[in-house]
């Protein structure tokens, strides 16, 4: 869900035999309507086989979604969609394949800006690493790839979110296998390989989880997530 001026969009991905269909959800001005139904289909073959999660970001008046999926090393990808200035147009998709080979059913991606810099993150399901994307300052550009390892306990993740608090960078993991969450903690820089902390299992609240979301509410912060 994203609000764009006065009006909110959804987005779901549709699977099928080959890469994904794209549909976008226009509730108008409350989501309490029932939305209208665009289908973007496969935006040209870009989008992503078996889509695992979108992230959009919005960063000098354009819109940009990026969607990772796949289920072997040789189907997994990461794809941008670009909206330009309102998510109410068709957007343009650029599909960046699997780089370097690095992609292993990716989970999870985030993009974010830091100072001019963006960088992306994914979780790798099949091989428990994480996957840098370091775009530089230009958010259009192809990324260049850097595997931080599988040094931070991750166990198949299935999703990722990343949460900013109190001048630190966080993001959190949740864990198919082991029914638990790993917070990694970047300090003040993402470019910085973060330590991580497995924070368990919620008391016996997790099983199998599959999707995370952060949600900040004035001064409260939430993680909603799904077994």
């Amino acid at each position: 869900i994203a609000k764009d001026g006065d009006k909110y969009y959804g987005f779901i991905a549709v699977g099928g035999t080959g890469v994904d269909t794209l549909l976008r959800l226009d509730f108008g001005s409350s989501l309490a309507n029932v939305p209208d139904t665009v289908n973007f289909g496969t935006l040209l073959g870009t989008m992503p086989v078996n889509t695992a999660k979108f992230n959009l970001i919005k960063t000098n008046g354009n819109w940009y979604m990026f969607a990772c999926g796949g289920n072997t090393i040789a189907n997994s990808s990461v794809a941008r969609i670009d909206f330009g200035t309102s998510i109410a147009n068709t957007p343009n998709s650029v599909n960046f394949g699997n780089l370097n080979n690095l992609f292993n059913a990716p989970k999870g991606i985030f993009v974010r800006k830091e100072g001019s810099l963006f960088y992306g993150f994914v979780a790798n399901n099949l091989t428990n690493d994480i996957i840098r994307l370091d775009f530089g300052s230009n958010i259009s550009l192809t990324p260049s790839l850097t595997n931080l390892g599988t040094g931070f306990g991750l166990a198949n993740p299935t999703d990722m979110v990343s949460v900013a608090d109190g001048g630190n960078e966080y993001a959190f993991v949740t864990n198919l296998t082991t029914n638990t969450i790993t917070r990694l903690d970047f300090g003040v820089s993402l470019i910085t390989t973060p330590t991580a902390v497995n924070i368990g299992n919620l008391n016996n609240q997790l099983f199998g989880p599959t999707s995370i979301t952060y949600i900040r509410d004035c001064d409260s912060m939430h993680l909603f997530l799904t077994n």
